[in-house]
């Protein structure tokens, strides 16, 4: 079976298309496979009325061979024929015929001059699907492009091959994004699963085949197995808390930030709140009982200071500000929106740290 996979990438869609060719067969075929019997000597055996007047031992065609006995449109086969002949006027032509007609693909004068010798040549097969054959003639003193030798000294053998054509493919395709297990949710450089399901000539096939890995929006991204998810870890978190004052600066240096990273800031603090730290993205920022406001936000980190200063809204707030850093996040998408624009939520971590502000919008952030 041929599979050839031709992937088309977007942004947010992917398209698989794929061809899937009927089985061939390798299998050598001959001219005494064809007609149950050895074409060695000076018996005709062809496939329509050809047939010459007379050979001898001297002057015949043995056998006819393909490297196939079942090939594919536009593949190419070796055709073979091995004759005795006697001289070097001898003429030794192989033809092709697709079920139309006869060509003429081969045309030379004996070699060896009284032994057995081969003549060869590849033939690219035609677009008919059916039944094709080759034709291997031997003529003492034959001319050039003789499809048939029908004079003394002659001898004409055929042998068939199958010609399938390449088999369309139903197929059905799903595209899976394993930390939300949402088909909508794939985006730019997201690891995702692959499963399709396919047909060859209406039967359904039981064996998949499986993805080692895609490029999704130019980066290489591994397929991930059902079921499982990328890696993030909490490389560390640094906090700091305000009573009365104006800001608060958080030192982040023993934390060990790398270019990646995905930082996180949870801020909560009476009244107007935390002011968004610079550089940072928004993600949630909500009032919540006891006069309290919490602020949620991330950044991806490139070339971090060794602190962060976050400003409050009036000098008599209280209220602590975190920073946490994840690694092995994908830099192009760390924070899955997709699902509520209105309302994103940030994955569930492998230390178990999770902020769904849609489950905890009245609530202080949950570690």
């Amino acid at each position: 079976m041929k599979l050839k996979f031709v992937f088309m990438v977007a942004t947010s869609l992917i398209i698989l298309g794929i061809i899937v060719s009927s089985d061939a067969d390798p299998t050598p075929r001959t001219c005494s496979d064809t007609w149950g019997t050895t074409c060695a000597g000076c018996t005709d055996y062809t496939m329509d009325s050809c047939a010459s007047l007379s050979c001898d031992a001297f002057e015949n065609v043995n056998e006819v061979s393909v490297n196939a006995t079942v090939s594919l449109v536009g593949d190419t086969i070796l055709a073979t024929v091995t004759v005795v002949c006697n001289d070097a006027s001898s003429m030794i032509t192989i033809n092709y015929n697709n079920g139309s007609g006869w060509q003429n693909k081969y045309s030379e004068t004996c070699v060896e001059q009284g032994g057995a010798e081969d003549h060869s040549v590849a033939i690219v097969v035609d677009d008919v699907v059916g039944v094709h054959w080759i034709r291997g003639t031997d003529a003492y003193g034959g001319g050039s492009g003789v499809t048939c030798v029908e004079g003394d000294d002659s001898d004409n053998d055929d042998v068939n091959f199958t010609v399938e054509a390449v088999s369309p493919l139903v197929f059905s395709l799903n595209i899976t994004d394993p930390t939300t297990a949402s088909p909508e949710s794939v985006t730019s450089g997201d690891n995702i699963t692959i499963t399709f399901d396919y047909q060859i000539d209406g039967v359904n096939q039981t064996s998949g085949v499986t993805i080692e890995n895609i490029t999704i929006g130019g980066s290489g991204a591994p397929v991930v197995t059902s079921g499982g998810a990328a890696t993030i870890t909490l490389v560390g978190d640094a906090s700091d808390n305000t009573d009365n004052e104006a800001s608060v600066v958080v030192d982040v240096s023993g934390i060990g930030i790398e270019d990646d990273d995905l930082i996180l800031f949870f801020g909560s603090a009476d009244g107007v709140g935390y002011a968004l730290p610079s550089g940072f993205i928004q993600l949630q920022n909500v009032a919540t009982g006891g006069l309290h406001k919490n602020i949620l936000a991330y950044k991806v980190a490139s070339s971090e200071p060794s602190s962060y200063t976050v400003e409050v809204a009036t000098v008599n707030e209280r209220g602590i500000a975190i920073f946490a850093v994840y690694r092995g996040v994908n830099p192009d998408d760390p924070i899955d929106a997709s699902k509520n624009p209105s309302k994103p939520n940030i994955p569930t971590f492998s230390t178990c740290l999770a902020y769904n502000p849609t489950k905890h919008r009245d609530s202080n952030i949950h570690t």
